[in-house]
Parts: structure tokens; C-alpha cells; sequence
């Protein structure tokens, strides 16, 4: 395999990870190119079949739809996804999981792969994509009281912003995608944890949580969806138009606004929010990745992850290429 179709491949490991649904609801809209879920398929298609210049249109869809998925009215006058300010909460995902493959696609990879296989070589490069995107980051600092013009607002202005703040800059969310990864070891799927944290910080609420997780995962009859009640205990792909509503701007919808109104729950919600998409992600690449690399690589690179997050050193050439990788391609070059 070139070096180009390695890039391809890992774009496509990455709108697999996105399910059924991601490119209708997040990429499909007016100021995309005309982008349509026909077109967008057979992009991806020829794409697949090692085309650059689809290759390249696919990637900047997707950058362009991401932007606007997290931007707020900066590029979405609708909000459908983010505040009307933007918020960090969804950015280990977009920062972590995303930024690192928005790459030129003809980028010149840092090692060459003369010895080792081609699933081999595909799998310590999802391993060191996942490895470097899953790191505590520091949670934004700032203090309102610093900002031009605070000290000018009325008092109730200045509570309105210090509320606008708190919600944009949650520390929680820049450590969601570490937390999800830490606490999914040894679980059947990463959404047992974000899920079960929600009920326990939102302690003597369940009655108000049980009402929100209706409302937001219901199926036609009103009832909690089916697939809801299995995310926690069963594993495999998840289509992105189940978590859509999830992942949509709690804002905008004034009836799931006002059940948040209670308590604290506007502000678990949204880091919920921020922990159910890294987890979504997660969960979909574990199940789409043994169809790529093989079973046994797949595991492994969770594994690898795993020991990661719990302060190990990992070496991933030593894991997936060749003895004396890089004496053995320094030589031949």
C-alpha cells in the first residue's frame, strides 16, 4: 500500500466511525458545496478506490461540516449543534479525534513500511492517532472578571456572562474523551460509564433523568428507544441518527430546555453531551476496525490504549512493525 492510500484509509476509518446518518445530518447543509447524501457516497466511494482528488473533496466536507458542528452562529446561523458563542464542548472530539487527519492527503508519512504488512502498518497508525489524541488537556482558564468591558456591565449582565462562560469552558470537557477511555477498561461497551455518571451526579433525580433520556432517545411510541437500553451492555456500530438529537444544541429545543431547568442538570447534561460523543466514536471504531486490521491487531490497539491512560509507557513501533524498524528503512534509503 502508498503512502496516500494509508491516509485514505484512515479517513475512511473515520466516517465509518461516524455511522449512518453522519453525512445527512452534519455535512448536508446550504454552504457545503451543494453536497447531497448521494454525491457524498460516491465521493466516498471513488475515494475508496484510491481517487486523490475525491479523497481530498471527502476530507474538506467533512472539515467544513465539523467546523460548523462546533463553530456555533460563527458558521451555522441555525445552531443546531452549538450555542450561538461556540462552546468547548465537544472538543477532545474535534481537536482529538478529528484536527489530527485533516491532513494534506499527499502529506509524506515520517516512516517508510518497506517490511511490515499493510494491516499491520494501517493499525500503528490508528494507534498512534488514538494515543495522541487521548491526553488530558488542560481545562481554559479564564476569568471573566479580565475580559474588556466586564467591569462596565450591569450586575445582572455580568451574571448572564459568568453563566455563558461556565457553560462554554466546563472542565469536564476536555478531559472527556481521557475519562471515557479510563473508565471503559473492562466494561462491555464506552458508554456504561458516561451513562452511569449521569444517574450518579444527578443523584436523587432519576425520575427527571429517566423523563430527558425518553425524550431525547424515544422511539415513535414514545418510549425510551431499544437501542438506548442496550448501549450500555451491548456492543458494535451505532448510527449517528441516534445520538443526533442527543448531540444537537439543548438550547434551541425549548421543551428539552425547560426539563433541564432543575438543579444542575443543564450543566450534567452537557457534559454528558461532551462524554457520549468521544464515547460514540470510541465504541464505532472497535467495531469497524477488525474489518480493517484483523481481530487480533483491533484488540490490541485498545489494549495499547487502555495501558495508556493508566500512566503506561506504550512503544507502538515495537508493537506493530518489524524488529529494527528504523535501522532496517534508515539502511535501504
Amino acid at each position: 500500500m502508498e503512502r496516500t492510500p494509508y491516509n485514505i484509509a484512515l479517513l475512511d476509518i473515520f466516517l465509518q466511525a461516524m455511522g449512518e446518518g453522519f453525512a445527512k445530518n452534519v455535512l448536508c447543509f446550504e454552504g457545503n458545496g451543494g453536497l447531497d447524501p448521494n454525491n457524498f457516497k460516491q465521493k466516498v466511494s471513488k475515494m475508496r478506490e484510491g481517487n486523490i482528488k475525491q479523497a481530498k473533496e471527502v476530507r474538506d466536507s467533512v472539515s467544513i461540516g465539523l467546523r460548523r458542528f462546533v463553530d456555533g452562529a460563527a458558521t451555522d446561523s441555525t445552531e443546531k449543534y452549538c450555542r450561538k458563542e461556540g462552546s468547548d464542548k465537544y472538543t477532545n472530539f474535534f481537536r482529538g479525534l478529528w484536527l489530527p487527519l485533516d491532513f494534506p492527503l499527499k502529506k509524506i508519512l515520517p516512516e517508510n513500511f518497506f517490511y511490515e504488512e499493510n494491516e499491520a502498518v494501517l493499525a500503528y497508525q490508528v494507534a498512534q492517532w488514538l494515543v495522541k489524541s487521548c491526553e488530558k488537556e488542560a481545562g481554559c482558564s479564564i476569568d471573566p472578571r479580565d475580559v474588556p468591558g466586564y467591569q462596565t456591565l450591569t450586575l445582572e449582565d455580568r451574571k448572564k456572562y459568568d453563566e455563558q462562560v461556565q457553560q462554554v469552558f466546563r472542565p469536564e470537557y476536555y478531559s472527556a474523551l481521557w475519562d471515557v477511555v479510563k473508565h471503559g477498561a473492562g466494561n462491555k461497551t464506552f458508554y456504561k460509564w458516561p451513562i452511569d455518571e449521569l444517574y450518579k451526579e444527578c443523584d436523587g433525580q432519576k425520575q427527571k433523568i429517566d423523563e430527558i433520556i425518553r425524550y431525547v432517545f424515544r422511539d415513535n411510541d414514545g418510549n425510551v428507544s431499544s437501542t438506548f437500553k442496550k448501549l450500555k451492555v451491548e456492543s458494535g456500530v451505532r448510527q449517528w441518527t441516534t445520538f443526533d438529537k442527543l448531540f444537537q444544541n439543548e438550547l434551541k429545543d425549548d421543551e428539552l430546555k425547560a426539563k433541564l431547568q432543575d438543579g444542575n442538570l443543564l450543566e450534567r447534561y452537557q457534559v454528558f453531551q461532551s462524554r457520549m460523543i468521544n464515547a460514540f466514536v470510541l465504541e464505532n471504531l472497535r467495531a469497524v476496525l477488525p474489518r480493517e486490521v484483523g481481530n487480533d491487531l483491533a484488540i490490541k490497539i485498545f489494549e495499547l490504549l487502555f495501558r495508556h491512560v493508566k500512566g503506561e509507557p506504550v512503544d507502538l513501533k515495537a508493537e506493530f512493525l518489524v524488529p529494527e524498524h528504523d535501522r532496517k528503512t534508515t539502511e535501504d534509503n
